[in-house]
């Protein structure tokens, strides 16, 4: 389509196709065309509102495609350039897409997803907190393959395994419990032993967590400052 009404048209029938998946590539380039503004939150919804919604309606899952802007900070914040609503407005889960390595042929690329929003939580229910997973495309074979990487965890700067989800539990638990003793925090927290030992030396090393004596040669837990998941940027 080159203008709104041709998109508009465009909408209509590919809803009587009733696809399965319909991809909408890019909102950067279909806002204009149907005459919003990038920037204008109202006009957005009105626009998503009379695009995706019909697709969505006909049950077609409804994939949009949208860039970050090149600010550092700004792109921490999981919304996309222009107007806050293309975030607020999505019914369903939002990806950002982390490129690691960038896919050529010939090799392989990796991608990182992180869930920004999951509005029913069915992904966040099976996955590493903000952690969705790494998207791998190897075209170093005949048949290019696409698979997506769940077990992969995320790390930080000097690689040490990342259990962000844990971390968040144990600080909040410490913030409300304070001098809390590992037991009592794992039995809280749940995970395994391992897990919950990196979570707690990973809070304590950057800062969140500290420790003091106790009884019984124990070792108690005090909260410097809060954790959050969301704020993490190696989550």
């Amino acid at each position: 389509p080159d203008d709104r009404d041709e998109l508009l048209a465009t909408v209509t029938q590919a809803t009587t196709w009733q696809p399965h998946v319909a991809v909408l590539d890019s909102l950067g380039e279909l806002l204009p065309m149907y005459g919003a503004s990038s920037v204008d939150n109202d006009e957005i919804t009105d626009a998503l509102r009379h695009i995706a919604t019909p697709l969505a309606n006909v049950n077609a899952a409804v994939i949009t495609i949208d860039h970050l802007p090149k600010n550092t900070e700004a792109r921490t914040s999981g919304y996309a350039i222009g107007g806050t609503a293309k975030k607020r407005a999505m019914d369903g889960a939002l990806i950002h897409v982390d490129t690691k390595t960038p896919a050529a042929p010939g090799k392989t690329g990796r991608m990182v997803l992180r869930i920004e929003k999951d509005r029913p939580g069915r992904l966040r229910e099976v996955s590493a907190g903000k952690y969705a997973g790494t998207f791998v495309l190897d075209s170093t074979r005949p048949e290019i393959v696409a698979t997506i990487d769940l077990e992969t965890i995320p790390t930080s700067d000097d690689g040490a395994r990342r259990y962000t989800i844990f971390m968040e539990k144990i600080s909040r638990y410490v913030e409300d419990n304070d001098q809390a003793s590992f037991n009592e925090i794992r039995k809280t927290v749940g995970g395994n032993e391992k897990q919950i030992k990196t979570a707690i030396s990973t809070l304590i090393d950057e800062g969140f967590l500290t420790t003091l004596p106790g009884p019984r040669n124990s070792t108690l837990h005090h909260s410097i400052a809060h954790y959050r998941e969301a704020d993490d940027d190696h989550a």
